[in-house]
C-alpha cells in the first residue's frame, strides 16, 4: 500500500509555504520558482536549522517573514475594500494612499530579507553594525569623560 503518499503531499506542500513562499511573492506579477531561488530559500532554511546562520539574525528573518504575513492580509483587506465599491465612484484617495504605504513596507521588509539571506550582505550587515557598535561605545566614552 501506498499510504504515505498523501502524507508525502502534504508534507511538502506545508514545508513549501512555511519556509520557501513569502508574501511579498505575490508582489511579483510573474514570479517564477526557479531552482536557484528555490535552491537559495533552502539552504538558509538549512543554515538555520544548523546553527551556521546566528540566532539573532534567524530571530530577525522569522520576524521579518511574520510582519510581511500581517502586511500582505492588510492589503488584501483594504483591496477587498476598494474592489467593493460602487465602480461608478472615485476610488477613495485613502485607500490608494494606504496601499502605496503597505507596499513600500512591504518592500523595506523583502530588502531587509534579502540582506540578511545573502550571505555576503549578511556579512557586511554585522561588520556595518559592529562597525556602529563601537562608535557607539566611543561617543559613550568621550561623553562620560
Amino acid at each position: 500500500m501506498n499510504y504515505m503518499k498523501p502524507y508525502s503531499k502534504a508534507y511538502f506542500f506545508r514545508f513549501f509555504f512555511e519556509h520557501i513562499w513569502r508574501a511579498w511573492d505575490l508582489e511579483e506579477e510573474n514570479i517564477c520558482y526557479t531552482g536557484s531561488l528555490i535552491a537559495a530559500r533552502f539552504k538558509l532554511y538549512q543554515d538555520i536549522e544548523n546553527g551556521i546562520i546566528p540566532a539573532a539574525v534567524a530571530s530577525e528573518l522569522r520576524s521579518l517573514v511574520k510582519k510581511a504575513l500581517s502586511v500582505r492580509q492588510e492589503i488584501e483587506r483594504v483591496e477587498a475594500i476598494a474592489e467593493g465599491e460602487d465602480p461608478d465612484s472615485d476610488i477613495d484617495q485613502r485607500d490608494v494612499v494606504q496601499l502605496i504605504k503597505l507596499h513600500q513596507q512591504m518592500e523595506k521588509l523583502r530588502s531587509r530579507y534579502d540582506s540578511l539571506q545573502d550571505p555576503v550582505l549578511r556579512m557586511l550587515s554585522r561588520d556595518q553594525q559592529d562597525i556602529e557598535w563601537f562608535e557607539c561605545q566611543d561617543r559613550r566614552k568621550r561623553d562620560h569623560c
